[in-house]
């Protein structure tokens, strides 16, 4: 059998023989328990980025801001531009 990659990036090993048990791994409940921690270890990085989404720009930012795009543009490689 081959190995696969859950969504958490975990690779699933196949329990060793014929046992017919169930891996702790394909558990479901196992499965939600690994999520529902995943998801409250990101909670302050994701409060954090609604937090700076949330802030308005002060008009210095906004300014450093369009400075920034321009140096970026005057030494792109592409005929593209980065900001449309």
């Amino acid at each position: 059998m081959s190995n696969s990659i859950t969504p958490y990036s975990h690779p699933v090993v196949p329990p060793m023989g014929d046992s017919g048990r169930v891996s702790a791994v394909n558990d479901p409940q196992n499965e939600e328990a690994a999520r529902q921690q995943q998801i409250t270890e990101n909670g302050p990085a994701i409060r954090l980025l609604e937090s700076w989404l949330a802030e308005e720009a002060t008009p210095q930012a906004q300014e450093k801001w369009e400075r920034l795009k321009k140096v970026l543009e005057a030494h792109r490689l592409s005929y593209r531009k980065r900001f449309p």
